[in-house]
């Protein structure tokens, strides 16, 4: 079996189940979380996001292999996350927002 992630990425394995390939679906992860679930993800990916990125340069979505491509997912995560956390103290549902089901990005329609 292959590596969910490049191997320069390899510590980020464990949190290869928010490697999710839909807003809606990130979101979602994120609303029923825990707090600390929350935060253990923020912990870990928050630091590594910089080398993430830089992973990515001089290619185009196509040029991404399998596992490029969850971990380009995996950083989506992280804007999900980061807000929650450094806004709302790692609260999964943000007070006041637009109930999940009824937001539908226009790419996944």
């Amino acid at each position: 079996m292959s590596a969910v992630f490049p191997p320069a990425f390899a510590d980020l394995e464990p949190l290869a189940d928010w490697a999710l390939d839909s807003e809606r679906a990130r979101n979602r992860k994120r609303a029923e979380a825990s707090p600390e679930e929350l935060r253990a993800v923020y912990a870990a990916l928050e630091p590594r996001i910089r080398d993430v990125i830089g992973s990515f340069e001089g290619k185009t979505l196509e040029d991404l292999d399998d596992a490029e491509q969850r971990l380009l997912w995996l950083s989506f995560s992280l804007v999900e996350v980061a807000f929650a956390v450094e806004k709302y103290d790692a609260e999964g549902r943000v007070p006041y927002a637009i109930d999940l089901d009824q937001m539908i990005p226009l790419h996944d329609l």
